[in-house]
């Protein structure tokens, strides 16, 4: 397996081989390849690799599918900006459904692609969510991301930063 992560991230991949290499995972099993667009279009084209799975943007998305279609029609596996609810059952308890929210939107700020970007709470339910979120909002602390009192970091990157902001300035 060949992974590349997002050039924005590349200290997460180098861990999660360690983790696997601790595990005992033999070498040469699971691979780490760090770069921007052009290694991904590399791999993506590249007639020996059989298979890719990609996360990341649409227009990514359609590069990575027409390399691999013409490279030599591999299989592709693709979740490409998705659109996740957070489904709250009747019988569900609420700090957990909370705390999940929590990290799905607020200590991610959304960066992950499965971010739960509706929530769907029963009718019965949904003063005591609304509570539970409210409460663990306030305690939200922005800072040093190296400081562990801090639970919200900032974004990723500078770019992400301006495309926040851009987005915010829509919304208004």
């Amino acid at each position: 397996m060949i992974f590349k992560p997002s050039e924005v991230t590349p200290l997460t991949a180098l861990r999660l081989a360690e983790i696997y290499t601790e595990a005992g995972l033999p070498d040469g099993v699971f691979n780490v390849v760090q770069g921007g667009g052009d290694v991904g279009a590399y791999l993506s084209e590249h007639p020996d690799i059989a298979k890719i799975s990609f996360t990341g943007s649409v227009d990514t998305g359609k590069k990575v599918m027409a390399a691999a279609a013409a490279s030599s029609l591999k299989e592709v596996t693709m979740e490409l900006g998705g659109k996740s609810p957070l489904i709250i059952c009747p019988d569900a308890d609420i700090d957990l459904a909370a705390d999940i929210e929590m990290m799905a939107n607020f200590y991610s700020l959304g960066q992950v692609c499965t971010n739960g970007t509706r929530v769907f709470v029963p009718e019965s339910l949904k003063s005591d969510f609304e509570f539970a979120i409210k409460a663990r909002v306030d305690k939200i602390r922005l800072g040093d991301p190296i400081d562990d009192a801090t639970n919200m970091r900032p974004v990723v990157s500078h770019n992400h930063m301006k495309k926040c902001l851009i987005i915010s300035k829509r919304a208004n």
